[in-house]
């Protein structure tokens, strides 16, 4: 009887462990803006789709690669990331600075990184404005996947009074160990300030191909007027705090 007993109770239990999720971050202080962080979502049981909620999300890109995620970040602050896997769930807390991350250029002092063309790719750009409204925030993705969860989208933005210029030279690929293997979207944010309401040009440089189109800002309102379907789309083209 003690034996019976003693099989039932413990085969119960094995059947009860709680599932759990594990959620690791390749970075979680000193962040800048706009650089990559690498999460990753282990679920102890089952192999169920990660879904992935940012808190504040308004300032956050996030890239999905299976279990794993690639997440920018475009304003300081704090922000907190959650992993859900079925009815299990896990959190991160990282923290931004005011820095803006520039992505590595290979040179001869630098054989970290590797840069790989666009050809063929498409950009998405997606605008939002800031908490002041003195400036509309650009995140960028493409297309096409690249090595490396850790790489990024080369850009540079060129501004004057009223007008900006965003160029895309390619994609930053670290080499070597440097490298978190997996494919993903390469993805990057740029800033254009816009301190007075009027309109502003604005033009796209990629793959020696120019963009040209305008924006125009009415209080904390812009709206971006782009003839464009292929190539670079920005979407959505009306954006208001």
């Amino acid at each position: 009887m003690l034996a019976i007993s003693f099989t039932a109770c413990k085969k119960d239990s094995a059947t009860t462990t709680p599932a759990t999720v594990v959620l690791t971050a390749s970075k979680s202080a000193g962040i800048k803006q706009g650089e990559p962080v690498i999460f990753n979502a282990v679920a102890t049981l089952g192999t169920d789709t990660v879904k992935w909620v940012v808190t504040p999300l308004a300032y956050a890109q996030v890239n999905v690669s299976g279990a794993m995620a690639s997440i920018l970040f475009k304003q300081k602050g704090q922000y907190v990331i959650t992993a859900i896997v079925g009815a299990n769930r896990a959190s991160n807390t990282v923290n931004v600075t005011d820095s803006i991350y520039k992505s590595p250029v290979p040179d001869s002092t630098n054989t970290n990184y590797s840069t790989v063309a666009l050809t063929g790719d498409q950009l998405t750009l997606t605008p939002a404005v800031s908490d002041s409204g003195n400036y509309v925030s650009i995140s960028t993705l493409t297309k096409n996947a690249y090595s490396c969860l850790n790489n990024s989208l080369k850009s540079k933005v060129t501004s004057s009074a009223n007008a900006h210029s965003i160029s895309y030279t390619g994609v930053s690929i670290p080499n070597g160990t440097a490298c978190k293997a997996g494919k993903i979207k390469a993805a990057s944010f740029a800033y254009l300030y816009s301190p007075v309401n009027g309109k502003y040009n604005f033009s796209v440089q990629v793959n020696g191909v120019t963009y040209n189109g305008s924006y125009t800002k009415t209080g904390n309102s812009y709206t971006f007027t782009w003839p464009y379907t292929s190539g670079v789309i920005i979407s959505p083209l009306t954006v208001t705090k």
